[in-house]
């Protein structure tokens, strides 16, 4: 609610000072139509001449070292290698310079080839796979042999209630082939939604770097939060930091609180001992 509130503001000053330098009005201040809107009327576009042996994941976010993005580099890596599938990864034109997605993804997965992120498809792919909600209404309009849905997390929870939130619900229902992040996200989309075509991967499975150590050795505990995400509860997070908190004074512990997962947690203060890491790289938090 501040940052809305805060950001009307600073539109309104924004219109002042063109008005004051007498600066042309814009056609309007509210936005355009994001693709989701203008893309659902339409039907899904297949193709019968496709490029065979073609995989191209559509991206939205790209976002260097996100978990989201490196299971989808994870699994493209996977279809490459295990069933000779050439893999690409479009990245959205409008929001990335091709160098700037090609340096995130890169930094992410350095196995990704350059030639592998692409902002154009110059063929028309066999399989082209949604990977947010938004992209699910893309790859239903551009041309494909099968179309295709992975899907992470439950996306209308991240969505306050609105026509985000509706249009993220109704991409589970536009019949593409959906394969989800474990078995109880499958399990919520076909008894939600009625969707039918639902297989569910499993989790990465990645042995934690504490695997094999004492609990009476381990010395930290770490709360990922993130305030600028709601959907992340960072309010029920730090609550429970803070009961830790009191908890380890109380027992007179050796235990150091940490808190990491966002460049914003550097610029707050807390009201119990805790140490601040901000946002880390994959070696750092496996060092944690």
């Amino acid at each position: 609610m501040i940052r809305q509130a805060l950001l009307r503001e600073l539109q309104k000053a924004g219109r002042l000072a063109r008005r004051m330098l007498g600066a042309p009005e814009p056609e309007a201040d509210f936005p355009p139509a994001p693709d989701f809107l203008r893309l659902a009327g339409f039907p899904a576009e297949y193709s019968r001449d496709f490029a065979s042996g073609t995989f191209v994941f559509e991206l939205l976010y790209v976002s260097a070292g996100a978990g989201g993005l490196a299971d989808v580099l994870d699994l493209g890596q996977e279809l490459g290698e295990k069933h000779g599938l050439r893999v690409f990864y479009r990245v959205p034109p409008e929001w990335y310079t091709l160098d700037e997605a090609v340096r995130r993804i890169r930094w992410t997965r350095p196995g990704v080839r350059r030639d592998q992120v692409r902002a154009v498809l110059d063929f028309v792919p066999e399989y082209l796979c949604a990977t947010a909600w938004p992209t699910a209404y893309r790859v239903c309009q551009q041309p494909s042999a099968r179309k295709l849905y992975f899907v992470q997390d439950y996306e209308p929870w991240f969505r306050p209630a609105g026509v985000e939130q509706w249009y993220a619900a109704r991409s589970y229902e536009l019949g593409l082939e959906m394969f989800t992040l474990g078995p109880w996200l499958a399990r919520k989309i076909r008894k939600d939604h009625g969707a039918t075509e639902v297989r569910a991967l499993p989790f990465p499975m990645v042995d934690p770097p504490t695997s094999g150590q004492a609990w009476d050795e381990r010395d930290t505990v770490a709360f990922y939060v993130q305030p600028e995400k709601a959907h992340r509860g960072a309010e029920l997070l730090v609550e429970c930091a803070r009961r830790v908190a009191r908890g380890v004074d109380a027992e007179k512990r050796r235990i150091e609180l940490v808190l990491f997962g966002s460049r914003e947690l550097e610029y707050l203060r807390f009201d119990f001992p805790c140490r601040i890491l901000g946002v880390l790289e994959e070696s750092a938090l496996r060092r944690l």
